[in-house]
């Protein structure tokens, strides 16, 4: 009996260590798991601390000083998380709350919500210089309890955008009687108008007798013969133009520290607007000026960010194939060469029998974009390879369609023809 019960006890024993030694392990893996997501939930980059709030659109929400005693602070547009550019599109609830060293705030062009209470009681904030032209929330609080001589500057806007900032301003606390809301330049005489139709973008099909992978866009091309079985190569274009991206405004007695005044008598007060209207236009000649003394009149770009749709279709002949694995989409670089910037994700292909129809969801998104999410404008050209057979008749025509669709506006536009004969 003695030696049964020693055998128990040295069961028990053993159970309670292996039962130790598991827990000891939950709870290094607990820890190991809740620094991982510490560590995935709060970045510091630059003057801050950052959250990751969508992959998919690559935006982060700003948090607060990664330092104590900051006195100016910079909420940049973008900011980069390892080699990845990510929009800082919000600032968190509480963010500076009671912060008594803060004295200037500039908040970046891509924000587009402040939470409840973000600088509230940060009494010896006296200056707060906002970029964005996209914000459309502010949480209460969010700046109650400033400095009485607070100064909030908005950027260039319509009367109507200026009104509306002050509004959601005072609703977030800034009503104090000596705070003042101003822009760092007059605002425009009228309000910026959408354009009421789509405007016409230019299309063509082509033949790229190279065959190499489309990797420039081919010369007026529209004929070739073909063997039976081998392949031609085809190619869509399309120059959107930037009518589909935005809208110019004349502003009127403007006073800015940058001016760029075109060969064409158009003035614009910042690089982005100068480099739109260059592409816009093909002028490239400018006589740039720095801090300008006398009142000028001036153009504003404003970005049109509703959804911009393309579908291309095609429907092949009889006896011509389409080699689906052929099928890509890029965008043409300065230089005329496509760049693989646009990836599968980007659009949808579907190939029935010899219908062809490719899709895009929105090209203001994505692939069509630069890293730090600015649109690239440029034409987009979507390249398919087709093989002749036997049944193929000596003169093949082929054509092409373009569909267009922003907000409620929609347009088709159909391609020349080009010729594939079987030799």
């Amino acid at each position: 009996m003695q030696e049964e019960k020693r055998e128990e006890d040295g069961y028990m024993k053993q159970k309670t260590k292996i039962t130790a030694i598991l827990m000891a392990m939950v709870l290094v893996i607990t820890a190991i798991c809740n620094h991982g997501v510490a560590a995935e939930a709060a970045v510091k980059v630059g003057n801050g601390r950052y959250t990751v709030t969508s992959e998919k659109n690559k935006t982060v929400r700003f948090d607060k000083p990664s330092k104590k005693n900051v006195k100016s602070l910079t909420i940049p547009a973008t900011v980069k998380v390892g080699k990845q550019s990510y929009k800082v599109t919000s600032i968190k609830e509480g963010a500076l709350k009671n912060n008594k060293s803060i004295q200037k705030i500039v908040i970046g062009k891509n924000v587009k919500s402040i939470k409840a209470k973000a600088c509230y009681g940060c009494s010896n904030l006296k200056r707060i210089t906002i970029k964005s032209t996209k914000i459309t929330a502010i949480g209460k609080n969010a700046f109650g309890k400033l400095n009485n001589k607070t100064v909030v500057i908005l950027p260039t806007m319509s009367e109507n955008k200026v009104k509306s900032y002050k509004k959601l301003l005072k609703k977030g606390g800034l009503t104090g009687k000596n705070q003042v809301i101003k822009t760092d330049k007059p605002t425009a005489t009228t309000s910026p108008k959408k354009p009421t139709t789509l405007p016409d973008p230019t299309v063509e099909l082509r033949i790229n007798p190279l065959q190499d992978k489309g990797l420039y866009w081919p010369n007026t091309v529209t004929e070739v013969d073909s063997e039976t079985g081998k392949r031609v190569e085809l190619a869509i274009r399309t120059d959107i133009p930037l009518d589909f991206y935005g809208y110019w405004e004349k502003v009127k007695n403007v006073k800015s520290d940058y001016m760029s005044i075109c060969r064409c008598g158009l003035v614009a007060t910042s690089k982005e607007d100068r480099i739109i209207h260059g592409l816009q236009s093909g002028h490239q000649g400018y006589t740039v000026r720095t801090k300008g003394n006398s009142a000028f009149d001036a153009s504003v770009w404003h970005p049109d960010n509703t959804p911009c749709g393309i579908v291309y279709h095609t429907i092949l002949p009889e006896g011509l194939e389409i080699v689906e694995d052929s099928i890509s989409v890029a965008q043409l670089s300065w230089t005329e060469t496509l760049i693989g910037n646009v990836t599968n994700a980007d659009y949808k292909v579907s190939v029935e029998g010899n219908n062809l129809t490719i899709s895009i969801d929105n090209i203001k998104t994505g692939g069509f974009c630069f890293s730090d999410g600015d649109i690239r404008y440029r034409p987009i050209v979507v390249s398919f390879s087709v093989k002749v057979t036997d049944s193929a008749s000596a003169v093949n025509p082929v054509s092409a369609s373009v569909s267009y669709s922003q907000g409620k506006y929609k347009k088709t536009i159909a391609t020349n023809t080009v010729t594939v004969s079987k030799k």
